[in-house]
């Protein structure tokens, strides 16, 4: 059994892998992204949620933290009939996640 991550353009990527691996994938890429996010912000900015930055010209606005969320679709309990399907899917799942707010998985669970 594989697992194969593709980047598909943006900020989504996506991660083939089989149903019984996706509990441990989500949570050692939490843990991961949770990890190497520390570093970037600094406390101050960790508590508030975002930090100030500064547009071309010159005016203040606030920037939020990276976040993560990531969306589940399978083939498991249900069967697609082309790929179109699978990515209308998954844009409704990744809209989920990212309502959820950073750091959720949202796992499509429909079987049809």
């Amino acid at each position: 059994k594989w697992d194969a991550a593709y980047w598909v353009g943006g900020e989504d990527f996506v991660l083939f892998t089989v149903p019984e691996r996706v509990t441990a994938l989500a949570e050692a890429i939490f843990s991961f992204f949770k990890q190497r996010l520390g570093g970037l912000y600094s406390p101050s900015d960790r508590q508030a949620g975002y930090f100030e930055a500064v547009d071309r010209r010159g005016i203040p606005y606030q920037v939020p933290l990276l976040s993560l969320a990531m969306g589940v679709v399978s083939n498991e309990h249900r069967s697609f009939s082309d790929a179109w399907q699978v990515r209308q899917v998954a844009e409704e799942v990744m809209f989920k996640a990212r309502q959820a707010g950073g750091g959720s998985l949202y796992v499509d669970a429909r079987k049809a």
